[in-house]
This record gives structure tokens, sequence and C-alpha cells, in this order.
């Protein structure tokens, strides 16, 4: 998929061209790239319409590997990686730290008006102690931002 202005979020997640220039950019792509101000980005954007995706040979649109990427820059060099098995697969899983570090991240996204870091880390508290708590009204509410 190209990027265009004005894209969803839910297109904007399957369109590499995207994905590739704002990796580019900031050296990863996070939940904050999804909204409006980041999707219509004009540095992105104009950046996003340099990528040229080719087609491998995987047909199954839920298979993401092997990806092969070849960067062309301007003084002539030329860039190449090779993905066998992308990160956070049951191949390559994240670490318990990464993991916990990804649901803050997620929760500082999601709760971003509140203390989200107090927020997630009681979250993972409750959730490390979930076998014990007689209910969930506790977890319900913490989730929720109460």
């Amino acid at each position: 998929r190209k990027a265009v202005p004005d894209m969803t979020a839910n297109y904007a997640r399957l369109s590499f061209a995207y994905l590739a220039a704002m990796t580019l950019k900031t050296g990863s792509v996070a939940l904050q790239d999804f909204t409006p101000k980041s999707l219509n980005d004009r540095e992105i954007l104009d950046a996003a319409a340099k990528v040229n995706v080719e087609i491998n040979h995987i047909t199954d649109p839920a298979e993401f590997v092997p990806q092969h990427v070849r960067a062309e820059l301007i003084d002539g060099r030329e860039l190449k990686a090779s993905i066998d098995v992308l990160f956070g697969s049951p191949a390559y899983p994240l670490t318990h730290q990464q993991h916990l570090e990804k649901f803050e991240k997620c929760v500082a996204f999601g709760l971003r008006y509140i203390n989200a870091h107090q927020t997630a880390m009681g979250l993972i508290d409750l959730v490390d102690k979930l076998e014990d708590l007689t209910g969930c009204r506790e977890l319900f509410a913490l989730a929720a931002g109460k």
C-alpha cells in the first residue's frame, strides 16, 4: 500500500512505505505514529513516496517473512538487510523486561492524560497476583484509568 494523506491508522499499519519512512525518521514505529498528526506528516509522506515495494514469493497475507530491504542512498551507496524471523514472534520472543516495557508504552499512550507509569505498574502488580484476587473490580477500574 502506498502512504497517502488522510489514511487511517488501520490502512497505515499495512503500508510498508509509511512504516519504512517512519522507521527511517525515528528509528522505530510506535503507537503515536498512527495519530492523525503523524499520519499526515509531510516529511514522512514525502519519504514514503520514494519507497518501492516488490512482492516476493509469499502469497499468504499473514506470513511476514522473509523480508529483504535494499536502500539506494543519495550518495550512491546501497544498504541491504534481510529478516527471516520477526522480533516478537514465537521464534524470536520479547524478553520479560521488553514485554513489560512494551506494555508500559501502550498504557502510556492509551492513558496519556493520567499517571500512566503508576497505572501500568499497578496493572502489572495485579496481574502478577491475579490468582490471589477475589475479584477483578480493582483490575478493571485501574485499566479504565480510575
